[in-house]
């Protein structure tokens, strides 16, 4: 039997009403589950079909649930809560009114990217080859980072019962994600991306010197090449692989980094307990520190984004994701809702198919308050016709 589940926002369940929401979503759409954003970064959102304000800004990297502050004592990091949710919790509304209904609360977890967190903690962030400590990203090699993400994840499972907890942007930093008017006078190439994400913050240099990896080394070596790339005014020549390869100590790094994720993904499926842990692939494993091959020693399954119009394009993405897993049943197929991944109901329905034919059983929607009402309707046929 096929699994399905759509991402959701809090405050559109809340100012479109939870109960009607949730009966629309597990009656008429035939969802199984909703993925409910719990720990989420800013956002400036267009609400096509919400009777409220026509856009929501969050301005601040928050929580969307109340914590029990007793769980979060082992860490220095105090969760910043956000105003919606300090009014009266709707997370433990939603939850209820999902039991009601028999529809799955699945909590929609975001870590790393955090602007608020990473500004409030320095000492927290991920810091580049040049020592800027990255303004929207945390590091997971920290122990206070990684003891508060347990907690996050403890505080779910144990307070509001859901049944999967699936991590987005668990792993190193992917890039800068620019929140402002970003200017470079450079186009980057996957080579110069890596480079300028590499975290040499004292949390990985002490674990790269306990692994006997001179971090100093490194980090010197990849300034370097960044700096004769600006000189130049052109992107770094060559693949990451092969950067990584023929540079000094770089391998040995990149193992330490592999160990560091692989052991933080071991507490937090520890810290699920009873529930499923989902993990998203979200890149080469060189730069978030983990891949899917890696993700599947540790997670019950991975979540891999379908994000494209071309049947041919997901189910290549499909069969190279279940050869790094192992088998079909570990995946989740993530599908965007509108265009330009899905312009009409028929390429959303044979993206969709081309998952499902590889035996594919639990795909994930994105999003209620994103996409027009319209579109739901295609989920809907989308859902009627898993089996």
């Amino acid at each position: 039997m096929a699994y399905s589940s759509m991402w959701t926002y809090v405050w559109d369940l809340v100012d479109e009403g939870i109960e009607p929401t949730l009966d629309l979503l597990k009656d008429r759409i035939g969802l199984s589950g909703i993925s409910v954003a719990t720990s989420y970064h800013t956002v400036d959102h267009l609400r096509l079909h919400c009777p409220k304000p026509i856009y929501f800004r969050a301005r601040q990297a928050a929580l969307y649930f109340v914590p029990q502050a007793s769980l979060y004592k082992a860490t220095k990091i105090v969760p910043n809560v956000a105003p919606i949710a300090k009014k009266n919790n709707p997370l433990a509304a939603i939850a209820k009114g999902c039991a009601k209904c028999k529809l799955d609360l699945n909590s929609w977890t975001v870590l790393m990217h955090n602007s608020h967190l990473a500004g409030k903690y320095p000492d927290c962030a991920a810091e580049d080859c040049f020592g800027a400590r990255s303004p929207v990203a945390l590091c997971p090699s920290n122990v206070n980072v990684r003891e508060y993400f347990r907690a996050v994840v403890r505080d779910l499972v144990t307070n509001y019962g859901v049944k999967n907890v699936e991590l987005e942007s668990c792993g190193y930093e992917n890039f800068r994600h620019y929140h402002m008017h970003e200017k470079h006078g450079i186009v980057f190439g996957a080579l110069d991306k890596f480079a300028l994400t590499l975290c040499f913050c004292e949390s990985c240099r002490a674990r790269a010197k306990k692994a006997n990896v001179d971090a100093d080394h490194v980090r010197n070596q990849t300034r370097k090449a960044l700096e004769s790339a600006f000189r130049r005014g052109q992107p770094m020549r060559g693949t990451v692989e092969e950067f990584v390869e023929e540079t000094s100590e770089m391998g040995n790094y990149v193992e330490m980094r592999e160990q560091s994720m692989l052991q933080f993904l071991g507490e937090l499926k520890k810290a699920a307990g009873k529930a499923s842990l989902i993990t998203m692939n979200e890149g080469n494993r060189f730069v978030t520190g983990v891949g899917m091959r890696e993700m599947a020693e540790v997670a019950d399954r991975v979540l891999l984004l379908c994000y494209s119009p071309k049947p041919q394009v997901v189910r290549e993405l499909v069969e190279d994701g279940i050869e790094a897993v192992g088998k079909a049943s570990r995946l989740v197929a993530g599908y965007h809702c509108y265009a330009p991944n899905a312009p009409d109901a028929d390429t959303l329905e044979a993206t969709v198919a081309a998952a499902y034919d590889l035996k594919v059983r639990h795909f994930n929607f994105y999003n209620y308050g994103i996409m027009p009402i319209p579109n739901l309707m295609w989920v809907k046929d989308v859902v009627a016709g898993l089996k």
